[in-house]
């Protein structure tokens, strides 16, 4: 093809394209100047098709759509119509359903009652595991909830960046949530803060299925401001990682201050409660109120129970429940007896971690979940947190053989956990544990004096 003949088909592309944006600007002006001359009564007979969501976002357009929108008709066809697919029991309690005036009820009070039948429907199916003493197949209730969880960064200039979830596994007393993107991390010296978010529907169709058009309930699960000055922990080949909280950490990529990932250990302790009662500004918390006893002298020294629980990011390395502890104060921390219970771990003690293009494991770290329950039965302390070997001070040395001690610690405001383990003969072993509980912690929790 010869140069003038490839020049004047380009310029008759260019011109139909033209003539295309032209046309195209001319549908959108005769749309709008459409729905201005449109009757306020066929408009409303059109948004009472709309579903839910639609309904809740159709204001945002402009002024005259959310005018046509707060009408207290078109709200009730809505409701009843969801009303009806509802697996929840909808009455209309006769005291306000006269109320008359705005969105006063179908659009507020209403949306309120929807949430507190699902609260009460599903805090109904929440039981009691005996073993670990938290809440019962976690991991079904929540996929019937349709739970889904949400990371937001905030950097030092104000800008925020929601991620959406790469990974999760949920094991008996936790759920582990990894978060991964090439392009959506600020670098790390900008962050100023984390939060994670756990995202809930509101409506749910038959068969309790949440509706894919519902509304989320975003609910604050934690909040942590990144302090100055944290340093690497441990890393390997690929990464770097920066432990946080003891239940949050930050993997850098090696060499530069790239975030690779974000991770976070949740504790299945109240997490049903935090994702159906909480706020997007609030984290849903229950206050604890002592049971008082002014007979047993020894009350809050006795009758422990407590389920420990080590972890890779995939599978079980070492569990153990310890039943009817005794304890002793020692110094400041209230000291467990920790009896007989099995040495050998069920897999190396190495956290494996995975992005999109990516993979690796982080010898010598692993997850640790401990509960404790009181003398009454109620879960006093509970924890997830990511937890580091260090090298033991105790360190057994022979001639024939070197064998070197490793030392796990998780502790916070609540108490402390320390576990030693070592390699021998192939297999790797846990030759000590300890348990405690800070004594203001358990003068707080039983109105005590010690």
């Amino acid at each position: 093809m010869s140069s003038s003949r490839k020049a004047a088909l380009s310029t008759k592309v260019k011109y139909n394209l033209k003539q295309l944006q032209q046309q195209k600007l001319s549908l959108q002006k005769r749309f709008i100047q459409a729905t201005v001359d449109l009757p306020d009564e066929m408009w409303k007979e059109v948004i009472g098709y709309l579903d839910f969501q639609s309904m809740l976002t159709f204001p945002c357009v402009c002024k005259k759509w959310r005018c046509l929108v707060d009408n207290e008709t078109l709200w009730q066809r809505v409701f009843l119509k969801h009303a009806a697919i509802s697996p929840f029991t909808f009455r209309i309690p006769v005291s306000v359903a006269g109320e008359a005036k705005g969105t006063s009820f179908w659009k507020s009070k209403c949306l309120k009652y929807f949430i507190g039948q699902r609260n009460k429907y599903y805090k109904s199916k929440v039981k009691k595991n005996i073993y670990t003493g938290t809440t019962n197949n976690m991991e079904q209730l929540l996929k019937n909830i349709g739970a889904k969880f949400q990371l937001c960064i905030e950097d030092i200039a104000g800008r925020k960046h929601c991620l959406k979830l790469s990974y999760k596994k949920v094991f008996k007393s936790s759920t582990l949530l990894q978060w991964n993107s090439l392009n959506l991390f600020p670098d790390w010296r900008e962050i100023k803060a984390v939060k994670v978010f756990g995202l809930v529907p509101v409506l749910y169709q038959a068969y309790n299925k949440p509706l894919k058009s519902s509304p989320l309930q975003k609910s604050l699960l934690t909040s942590i401001v990144i302090p100055k000055g944290l340093q690497t922990c441990c890393s390997d080949e690929k990464l770097s990682l920066i432990r946080v909280t003891s239940f949050l950490c930050v993997a850098l990529w090696k060499g530069s201050t790239d975030v690779a990932f974000v991770m976070a250990s949740l504790h299945h302790h109240n997490l049903i409660d935090k994702l159906l009662y909480g706020s997007e500004e609030r984290m849903y918390s229950i206050e604890h109120r002592p049971i008082l006893d002014d007979i047993d002298h020894k009350y809050g020294l006795h009758s422990y129970d407590c389920h420990l629980h080590l972890h890779s990011s995939s599978e079980t390395i070492w569990e153990e429940k310890f039943t009817c502890m005794g304890c002793e104060i020692i110094d400041k921390l209230v000291q467990l007896n920790v009896t007989r219970f099995s040495p050998f771990c069920d897999s190396v003690p190495s956290l494996s971690w995975k992005t999109d293009l990516f993979h690796g494991s982080l010898n010598r770290v692993a997850l640790l979940d401990v509960t404790v329950i009181d003398c009454n039965k109620v879960i006093m302390w509970s924890n997830s947190g990511i937890v580091i070997g260090e090298s033991s001070q105790q360190t057994e040395v022979d001639f024939d053989n070197f064998t070197e001690e490793f030392l796990f610690t998780l502790t916070d405001q609540f108490g402390s956990v320390e576990m030693k383990y070592k390699l021998t003969d192939g297999n790797y072993i846990i030759t000590a544990v300890k348990v405690g509980i800070w004594v203001k912690h358990l003068n707080c929790w039983f109105a005590t004096n010690y």
